[in-house]
């Protein structure tokens, strides 16, 4: 994680279905990089900072493992929903920020997101189609739609105060 371009590199990711640090290539079988939110630089910079600072085994791992080395993935999803419990969140899991970002991303700055161009965030996704990218994560807009009518009385590249 770099923290001044807020670049994420996907390398490897840990094997689920292996004991304890086994590794493997992330979705799709290959590495990419993606970006994270800067809202949450802080949480990122504080996570490096534990795994850096922890002794053992465990040293230098954003989330370390727990007791168990064979059912690690399972016990992590436990940790994860007694979280959600307690915290009244209503999402299901770590994939849930993942949908969270890629949907806040690819809507529109009219709707409250941030239009970042569809096929950019494809690649950060690492998604080999863009349709896989756009039926998952674009969602029907809500409200009112007399933006889209204001905005496209103009021209494309053109200002809007002409």
């Amino acid at each position: 994680i770099d923290l001044d371009t807020l670049s994420v590199a996907v390398d490897w990711q840990l094997d689920r279905y292996q004991a304890w640090p086994a590794r493997a290539l992330p979705k799709g079988n290959k590495p990419r990089t993606t970006q994270l939110w800067s809202c949450y630089r802080d949480v990122a910079a504080s996570l490096i900072e534990d795994a850096v600072n922890r002794e053992g085994p465990d040293h230098g791992w954003l989330f370390p493992r727990h007791r168990s080395e064979k059912k690690w993935a399972d016990q992590a999803g436990k940790l994860a929903g007694a979280a959600r419990k307690r915290c009244g969140w209503q999402w299901r899991g770590f994939h849930w920020l993942r949908h969270g970002w890629a949907s806040w991303s690819l809507a529109p700055e009219s709707d409250g997101g941030y239009g970042i161009n569809p096929t950019r965030v494809q690649e950060w996704l690492g998604h080999a189609k863009l349709s896989t990218t756009t039926d998952t994560y674009v969602h029907k807009p809500r409200g009112d739609h007399s933006h889209i009518r204001e905005t496209t009385r103009r021209l494309p590249g053109r200002p809007t105060s002409e």
